[in-house]
């Protein structure tokens, strides 16, 4: 990881208040947290890409780091597709088969 996106991150919560540092940290862990849902279980990723995504068979053969970038390219590289689809929250991700 670079460190001048560690140091973005830090001078984000930092240069604000308590309150919203804290809200800061709070969205990025959900953030990082619903990755990790669907970097640990390939089976509810590969359900979530044919449920919602309408992903082919393809996606049942394909190796981890593939099937993410699949995910990703499903909401067409785009972070606000993607966090309107999975919210991120200060508890767990939300990632059901209702979003996307």
């Amino acid at each position: 990881m670079s460190p001048a996106l560690l140091q973005q991150l830090t001078l984000a919560i930092l240069d604000h208040s308590a309150d919203e540092g804290l809200r800061i940290i709070r969205v990025v862990r959900s953030y990082l947290d619903t990755w990790e849902v669907f970097l640990q279980d390939r089976q509810q990723l590969r359900d979530h890409l044919l449920a919602v995504h309408q992903a082919g068979s393809l996606c049942m053969e394909a190796d981890p780091a593939s099937l993410n970038r699949q995910h990703w390219d499903a909401h067409g590289g785009d972070l606000a597709s993607f966090l309107a689809a999975h919210p991120v929250q200060g508890g767990r991700p939300q990632s059901s088969d209702a979003g996307g």
